[in-house]
């Protein structure tokens, strides 16, 4: 039976209820409080399986985690793409949250809700959000994709960018953490469907294939589809994990679009995988976004993922003003990545943690 591991990394700035004990810079050791102080929330809750969730909170990235840790427990920490030069003293908390590994054929949901109650359990979500968004990690369930999966998945991360990039909230778009592959790619640039379709075909190893779809530099890492982890790079002494990475959520700050962007990076690579055999051809017929989107939907529910997917990838992208408060703790409609933080008002949560 087919089914996918997944993982997750949210990045956001958060508001502490208690208000009175305002966060220094984020160097500041204050932030063990915090994050120690969200790890217990989460130990506190249950998982799909009801037994405790396991959390491990840590402000210093001295070192990443080993292979066998990364998969087990939520990882609180932070990460560097949060801190602005002209970071002000408020009460403002950046963290990144790493899930453990999770399973489509699982009742994973259980897991996400878990994580955004002990999240409102600690923290106040804010309007406006600073530097943040999030990344989902997938991997088909046997560990690792081979290389015609791996092929058909870059391939289609080149054909449907436009359709993908309509999906995106407008922030996301042409971000310079998750800039498009095609417009990134050395190898990409200027190259028409068949040329693209040709290079592909010709590849014969997984590290030919990452340096065709976005190089296997360091700074080659923030695009929009990252395929650095699927074989051992030369910039790291970190091995390969086997996932492929979406880097164009945007900022998520409750559990409705938290499975919403899960949902949709599982299914593009299920669509992808599905719709382009080796060997590619060399023309394919164009596709509207809207119909792009009833693919998606239609491989999501090979996963059972569909009922997280909205009917129109106009409520993803958030053109559909109407739909922009259908998330708990999640009442601004946009990212605003250059905007400075403002801190909420709010009561101190009755919430257990």
């Amino acid at each position: 039976m087919t089914f996918y591991y997944f993982g997750v990394e949210i990045e956001v700035i958060v508001e502490p209820h208690n208000k009175q004990q305002p966060v220094p810079a984020p160097v500041s050791d204050h932030l063990d409080y915090w994050y120690d102080k969200i790890a217990k929330a989460l130990r506190n809750r249950k998982g799909s399986d009801q037994q405790a969730l396991k959390a491990i909170a840590e402000s210093r990235r001295t070192t990443y985690r080993s292979t066998t840790d990364r998969h087990l427990t939520w990882w609180i920490t932070w990460d560097g793409s949060l801190i602005a030069p002209e970071w002000p003293k408020h009460p403002g908390v950046p963290l990144e949250a790493v899930s453990p590994r999770l399973e489509t054929r699982k009742r994973w949901e259980d897991e996400i809700d878990a994580f955004w109650s002990a999240m409102r359990a600690v923290f106040h979500m804010p309007r406006r959000v600073l530097r943040c968004g999030s990344h989902v990690h997938v991997s088909p369930g046997r560990g690792s994709f081979h290389l015609k999966e791996l092929q058909a998945i870059a391939f289609a991360v080149v054909f449907y960018n436009d359709q993908v990039q309509q999906v995106l909230p407008q922030s996301r778009r042409n971000y310079h953490y998750c800039v498009p592959n095609k417009e990134h790619s050395r190898k990409l640039k200027g190259k028409s469907i068949s040329a693209v379709a040709a290079l592909i075909n010709a590849v014969q190893s997984k590290e030919k294939l990452v340096e065709i779809i976005q190089g296997l530099s360091k700074k080659d890492r923030p695009v929009l589809w990252n395929f650095h982890n699927v074989t051992k790079m030369p910039f790291t002494e970190e091995p390969a994990i086997g996932t492929v990475e979406f880097r164009g959520g945007r900022c998520l700050r409750g559990p409705v679009r938290t499975k919403r962007w899960i949902s949709f990076a599982v299914a593009f690579m299920i669509l992808a995988i599905q719709e382009f055999k080796l060997p590619l051809k060399s023309s394919y017929p164009s596709c509207s976004p809207s119909l792009f989107w009833q693919k998606i939907r239609n491989a999501a529910a090979t996963e059972n993922m569909a009922q997280h997917l909205p009917e129109s990838f106009k409520t993803m992208n958030e053109s559909n003003r109407s739909d922009i408060t259908d998330d708990p703790g999640d009442d601004y409609p946009f990212d605003l990545p250059n905007a400075r933080f403002i801190p909420q008002s709010g009561s101190t949560s009755d919430v257990e943690v």
